[in-house]
């Protein structure tokens, strides 16, 4: 009977451990609601990212943001976001760093859970670049390799955190990528 009781108290707090590490519970934690959404003007932006989530953003060098109507990546598609860099290639090497700002489409303010999912997504690419490993990534395996290695970091999160938006196909694609061409991180 007190190892069931132990038992159940064991999950209770697992249960809310798990429960506090979601996006929705992030953002309500922050004191939003994540199903309302609305724009942000750039101080509340910053206000709401230092929020929801402090050490990733710290640990990004606490990049700034830019809105955008629309976002497209290299293949033309619409996308939520984009972590900016600065790279070059200096003879065969790449030299990454981040380029401080993460641009954000209009329609990733639709909801407050959904702008989280989105943000959290591209703070990882950013540290990803402030740590080093991004360029240490290119100069291994190439900047396409890089770049799967990244997406494979930021799909995580939002795996981890149940993002909204989390797209367990494109997060598939990257796992692939990585196994095929034996990447590791």
């Amino acid at each position: 009977m007190i190892t069931s009781g132990l038992n159940h108290v064991a999950h209770m707090i697992v249960n809310k451990i798990q429960e506090n590490k979601t996006i929705r519970n992030l953002v309500e934690n922050a004191g939003y609601n994540p199903d309302d959404g609305g724009y942000l003007g750039e101080n509340e932006l910053v206000e709401f990212v230092n929020k929801v989530f402090p050490e990733l953003y710290a640990e990004a060098n606490r990049p700034a943001f830019e809105i955008h109507d629309n976002l497209v990546d290299s293949k033309g598609n619409s996308v939520m976001g984009k972590a900016v860099s600065d790279s070059k290639k200096i003879g065969d090497k790449y030299i990454i760093k981040s380029g401080g700002v993460i641009k954000l489409a209009k329609m990733s303010f639709y909801t407050y859970g959904v702008l989280a999912g989105t943000i959290g997504h591209e703070l990882v690419h950013i540290t990803d670049m402030v740590s080093g490993n991004y360029q240490v990534w290119a100069n291994k395996y190439g900047m396409t390799h890089a770049r799967t290695l990244s997406e494979v970091n930021a799909y995580n999160f939002e795996q981890k955190y149940s993002a909204p938006l989390y797209n367990p196909s494109e997060h598939q694609f990257y796992l692939n990528n990585m196994k095929e061409f034996n990447l590791k991180h």
